[in-house]
């Protein structure tokens, strides 16, 4: 039987970060996330959701981090 668990969540601050990538605000977050979860790097598969955070964030992120070779699901909710 296979199951999902979220084991660990991660935010960057609300605001406005002129100097700072949407990559690298999501980077930040997913540390964080893994920080909290206690896993390490030992991650099946990585989510992104984003408004206009435009093609493919979610593998920007995870390369940023070197998390690579796993799937990497992106969702685009811009009219939401």
């Amino acid at each position: 039987m296979t199951g999902v668990s979220i084991t660990g969540t991660g935010i960057y601050p609300f605001g406005r970060h002129g100097d700072i990538t949407a990559t690298q605000m999501g980077a930040e977050a997913v540390r964080d996330a893994l920080a909290d979860s206690g896993v390490g790097r030992s991650i099946d598969a990585a989510f992104c959701s984003t408004a206009y955070g435009g093609v493919a964030a979610g593998h920007r992120v995870m390369g940023e981090l070197a998390l690579t070779g796993i799937p990497i699901v992106d969702i685009e909710a811009g009219c939401a």
